[in-house]
């Protein structure tokens, strides 16, 4: 795993942990959806064999 797979894992478990805040969930929901399907898409495209 690269770097920058790592760090991407580690704001997923960020994102994650702040969506579980009530008072932030609705505000941020849809934006870290998208983040959170980016991310993946990019690792997906990027990762190492």
């Amino acid at each position: 795993m690269t770097h920058n797979e790592e760090q991407m894992l580690v704001r997923l478990e960020q994102m994650k942990r702040e969506l579980n805040a009530p008072q932030q969930y609705s505000a941020r929901l849809l934006e870290m959806q998208s983040q959170a399907r980016s991310m993946k898409q990019w690792v997906r495209q990027n990762a190492t064999p």
